[in-house]
């Protein structure tokens, strides 16, 4: 017999929940951002012969990873500031 699953009602839409990311987001400063993988890339742009592709497609990777969360981290600001924004006008 199949478990029932949880499906939200007709009209509303569930959003994922990513906590982890969410506390990272709030706690990282632009610098930490731009160092997070500095360490991991200089050691893949150091591979040489038969792990060199792989490599490469790692260093790939993590270049959409700081992509995205650049993305988080302007959005983060630019709700901080609205939110700012919005306290300075209610006073």
């Amino acid at each position: 017999m199949a478990g029932k699953t949880k499906t939200a009602p007709k009209g509303e839409a569930t959003l994922p929940d990513y906590p982890n990311l969410a506390r990272f987001i709030e706690q990282v400063d632009r610098q930490g951002l731009e160092t997070l993988f500095s360490d991991t890339r200089k050691k893949l742009d150091a591979l040489t012969g038969a792990k060199a592709a792989s490599a490469k497609k790692a260093v790939v990777a993590i270049e959409k990873v700081e992509g995205l969360l650049g993305e988080f981290f302007a959005l983060r600001l630019h709700l901080e500031e609205d939110a700012r924004k919005a306290k300075s006008t209610r006073r």
